[in-house]
Protein backbone atom coordinates (compact mmCIF):
# COMPACT_ATOMS: atom_id res chain seq x y z
CA UNK A 1 0.00 0.00 0.00
CA UNK A 2 0.81 3.71 -0.26
CA UNK A 3 0.12 6.98 1.02
CA UNK A 4 -3.06 8.03 -1.03
CA UNK A 5 -5.71 10.32 -0.59
CA UNK A 6 -8.09 8.22 1.48
CA UNK A 7 -5.66 9.08 4.19
CA UNK A 8 -6.94 11.00 6.62
CA UNK A 9 -4.31 13.87 6.71
CA UNK A 10 -5.92 16.21 8.96
CA UNK A 11 -6.31 13.84 11.04
CA UNK A 12 -3.06 12.91 11.24
CA UNK A 13 -2.14 16.42 11.40
CA UNK A 14 -4.26 17.00 15.24
CA UNK A 15 -3.19 13.35 16.44
CA UNK A 16 0.58 14.42 15.82
CA UNK A 17 0.17 18.28 17.19
CA UNK A 18 -2.00 15.99 20.06
CA UNK A 19 0.78 13.99 21.01
CA UNK A 20 3.89 15.18 19.83
CA UNK A 21 6.02 12.53 22.05
CA UNK A 22 4.93 10.06 19.22
CA UNK A 23 6.31 9.11 16.22
CA UNK A 24 3.84 8.57 13.17
CA UNK A 25 5.86 6.49 10.83
CA UNK A 26 4.53 6.01 7.31
CA UNK A 27 5.88 3.27 4.75
CA UNK A 28 4.71 3.01 1.24
CA UNK A 29 4.92 5.44 -1.72
CA UNK A 30 3.62 8.75 -1.63
CA UNK A 31 0.86 8.94 -3.73
CA UNK A 32 -1.00 12.46 -2.78
CA UNK A 33 0.57 15.49 -1.46
CA UNK A 34 1.36 15.37 2.13
CA UNK A 35 2.81 19.02 2.10
CA UNK A 36 0.27 20.10 4.95
CA UNK A 37 2.37 17.56 7.36
CA UNK A 38 5.77 18.99 6.31
CA UNK A 39 5.72 20.92 9.80
CA UNK A 40 4.91 18.40 11.95
CA UNK A 41 8.65 17.16 13.09
CA UNK A 42 7.23 13.92 14.63
CA UNK A 43 4.95 12.53 11.17
CA UNK A 44 7.64 10.47 8.79
CA UNK A 45 7.29 9.23 5.56
CA UNK A 46 9.98 6.48 4.61
CA UNK A 47 8.97 5.34 1.22
CA UNK A 48 8.04 2.69 -0.94
CA UNK A 49 9.99 -0.30 0.89
CA UNK A 50 10.39 -4.11 -0.48
CA UNK A 51 7.45 -5.66 0.36
CA UNK A 52 9.14 -8.39 2.15
CA UNK A 53 10.88 -5.89 4.36
CA UNK A 54 7.36 -4.82 5.33
CA UNK A 55 6.89 -7.22 8.40
CA UNK A 56 10.45 -6.10 9.74
CA UNK A 57 8.95 -2.25 9.95
CA UNK A 58 5.91 -3.26 11.09
CA UNK A 59 7.40 -5.36 14.07
CA UNK A 60 9.10 -2.22 15.62
CA UNK A 61 5.64 -0.08 15.77
CA UNK A 62 3.97 0.10 18.99
CA UNK A 63 0.42 0.56 16.95
CA UNK A 64 -0.89 0.26 14.17
CA UNK A 65 -3.16 2.85 12.32
CA UNK A 66 -5.48 2.82 9.74
CA UNK A 67 -6.25 6.25 9.31
CA UNK A 68 -8.74 6.81 6.35
CA UNK A 69 -11.26 9.61 5.71
CA UNK A 70 -15.07 8.72 5.17
CA UNK A 71 -16.04 8.93 1.62
CA UNK A 72 -17.76 7.43 -0.80
CA UNK A 73 -14.59 5.13 -2.02
CA UNK A 74 -13.89 3.97 1.90
CA UNK A 75 -17.46 3.48 2.33
CA UNK A 76 -16.97 0.47 0.30
CA UNK A 77 -13.51 -1.07 1.00
CA UNK A 78 -12.00 -3.17 3.53
CA UNK A 79 -8.47 -2.11 3.49
CA UNK A 80 -5.92 -5.30 3.23
CA UNK A 81 -3.26 -3.78 5.49
CA UNK A 82 -5.36 -4.52 8.41
CA UNK A 83 -4.66 -8.35 8.02
CA UNK A 84 -1.08 -7.65 7.75
CA UNK A 85 -1.25 -5.64 10.89
CA UNK A 86 -2.94 -8.62 12.90
CA UNK A 87 -1.38 -11.51 11.63
CA UNK A 88 1.90 -9.63 13.23
CA UNK A 89 -0.32 -9.54 16.33
CA UNK A 90 -0.33 -5.93 16.28
CA UNK A 91 -2.86 -3.25 17.92
CA UNK A 92 -4.92 -1.48 15.34
CA UNK A 93 -6.59 2.16 15.23
CA UNK A 94 -8.63 2.79 13.02
CA UNK A 95 -11.48 5.50 11.30
CA UNK A 96 -14.76 4.31 11.48
CA UNK A 97 -15.18 3.39 7.93
CA UNK A 98 -18.30 0.79 7.85
CA UNK A 99 -16.18 -2.28 6.92
CA UNK A 100 -14.27 -1.66 9.81
CA UNK A 101 -17.09 -1.18 11.96
CA UNK A 102 -19.23 -4.72 10.65
CA UNK A 103 -15.91 -6.32 11.39
CA UNK A 104 -15.28 -5.08 14.81
CA UNK A 105 -19.02 -6.13 15.14
CA UNK A 106 -17.61 -9.64 14.16
CA UNK A 107 -14.29 -9.38 16.20
CA UNK A 108 -14.99 -7.18 19.20
CA UNK A 109 -11.85 -5.93 20.98
CA UNK A 110 -9.71 -6.92 18.26
CA UNK A 111 -9.43 -3.04 16.71
CA UNK A 112 -9.83 0.25 18.31
CA UNK A 113 -12.21 2.76 16.15
CA UNK A 114 -11.76 6.15 16.29
CA UNK A 115 -14.62 8.87 15.89
CA UNK A 116 -12.07 12.10 15.82
CA UNK A 117 -8.34 13.07 16.42
CA UNK A 118 -9.45 12.92 20.29
CA UNK A 119 -10.94 9.76 20.26
CA UNK A 120 -7.86 8.15 18.38
CA UNK A 121 -5.44 9.76 20.62
CA UNK A 122 -7.07 8.24 23.74
CA UNK A 123 -6.52 4.67 22.06
CA UNK A 124 -3.28 4.55 21.58
CA UNK A 125 -2.23 4.54 24.80
CA UNK A 126 -4.63 1.92 25.80
CA UNK A 127 -3.83 0.00 22.77
CA UNK A 128 -0.33 -0.19 24.03
CA UNK A 129 -1.55 -1.05 27.85
CA UNK A 130 -3.32 -3.54 26.95
CA UNK A 131 -1.22 -5.44 24.82
CA UNK A 132 -0.34 -9.20 25.73
CA UNK A 133 0.28 -12.10 24.17
CA UNK A 134 -2.81 -13.62 24.26
CA UNK A 135 -4.42 -10.39 22.88
CA UNK A 136 -1.58 -10.98 20.49
CA UNK A 137 -2.63 -14.77 19.80
CA UNK A 138 -5.92 -13.27 19.26
CA UNK A 139 -5.73 -10.85 16.63
CA UNK A 140 -3.47 -13.74 14.84
CA UNK A 141 -5.97 -16.15 15.14
CA UNK A 142 -8.81 -13.23 13.88
CA UNK A 143 -6.56 -12.73 10.89
CA UNK A 144 -5.89 -16.50 9.90
CA UNK A 145 -10.24 -16.53 9.90
CA UNK A 146 -9.83 -13.47 7.47
CA UNK A 147 -7.08 -14.43 4.97
CA UNK A 148 -7.78 -14.72 1.74
CA UNK A 149 -7.81 -18.23 1.49
CA UNK A 150 -10.84 -18.49 4.18
CA UNK A 151 -12.57 -16.01 2.34
CA UNK A 152 -12.29 -17.70 -0.94
CA UNK A 153 -13.37 -20.98 0.44
CA UNK A 154 -16.61 -19.62 2.14
CA UNK A 155 -17.43 -17.76 -1.27
CA UNK A 156 -16.65 -21.32 -3.43
CA UNK A 157 -18.91 -23.04 -0.51
CA UNK A 158 -21.84 -20.50 -1.36
CA UNK A 159 -21.52 -20.72 -4.71
CA UNK A 160 -20.90 -24.80 -5.13
CA UNK A 161 -24.65 -24.32 -2.50
CA UNK A 162 -26.38 -22.70 -5.14
CA UNK A 163 -25.42 -24.59 -8.03
CA UNK A 164 -26.66 -27.98 -5.96
CA UNK A 165 -29.35 -26.25 -5.45
CA UNK A 166 -30.10 -25.25 -9.24
CA UNK A 167 -29.26 -28.92 -10.09
CA UNK A 168 -32.42 -29.80 -8.05
CA UNK A 169 -34.57 -27.77 -9.75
Amino acid sequence: GGVHKVVDLDLIKKVASLRPEYSFVFVGPLQTDVSQLAGCPNVHFLGQKDHSLLPDYIYHFDVCVIPYVLNEYTRNVYPTKLNEYLILGKPVIATRIPELEYFSELNPGVVALASDPHDFVRHIPEAMREDSDTVRARRKEVAERNSWEQKIAAMTALIDAKLEEKKKL
